[in-house]
This record gives C-alpha cells, sequence and structure tokens, in this order.
C-alpha cells in the first residue's frame, strides 16, 4: 500500500524516465531542526522506495539538485556500501 502523501507539499517531482522520484515536505523538522521529508522513488510506475525519514544536509535547500542526490544515494546503497544488517528486512524486487 502507498503511502498517503495527501498531508505533504510536493516539493520536486524528478522524472528521469524510466524513473520517478517525488519529494515532499512534511512539517515535521528534526531534533535539530531540519526538515523532515518524504519521498517516493518508482521505476515505471513501480514503487520501490517510500518514506518519510529523510533529512538533509543544513547547508542545501530541501528542494535542491544536492539534496536529490544526497537523497538517491541514500537509497541506491548496495551490499558491500554498508554493513550487512542495513538489508536485513529489505525484501527482492
Amino acid at each position: 500500500m502507498a503511502m498517503d502523501v495527501s498531508e505533504f507539499e510536493l516539493l520536486r517531482d524528478f522524472r528521469p524516465s524510466p524513473f520517478r522520484l517525488e519529494l515532499y515536505l512534511t512539517h515535521r523538522e528534526t531534533i535539530d531542526r531540519r526538515d523532515i521529508l518524504a519521498y517516493r522513488l518508482s521505476i515505471d510506475g513501480q514503487i520501490v522506495f517510500e518514506g518519510q525519514d529523510f533529512a538533509s544536509s543544513p547547508v542545501s535547500a530541501i528542494d535542491s539538485d544536492k539534496t536529490l542526490g544526497a537523497l538517491l544515494t541514500f537509497l541506491s546503497l548496495r551490499p558491500g556500501d554498508t554493513d550487512a544488517d542495513y538489508f536485513r528486512d529489505y525484501s527482492q524486487v
């Protein structure tokens, strides 16, 4: 079931075919007052990742290309990029 984004503000809708990355402002903040962003990454219309837990660098605008790049780096981690426990709950696509 897809995350309900109706309560969020759409910041970016990045669509380099066949990918789509939507970035939303949740109107929540981290303890150090950084905006918490929601995101949805899909390929050919199939949702691959979505969440409401990304906080960008405090030196980048929340809707900037740098923020999109940081999120994509996080979402495209592979085994070997971090410890194996990070992928424990992943499912096969």
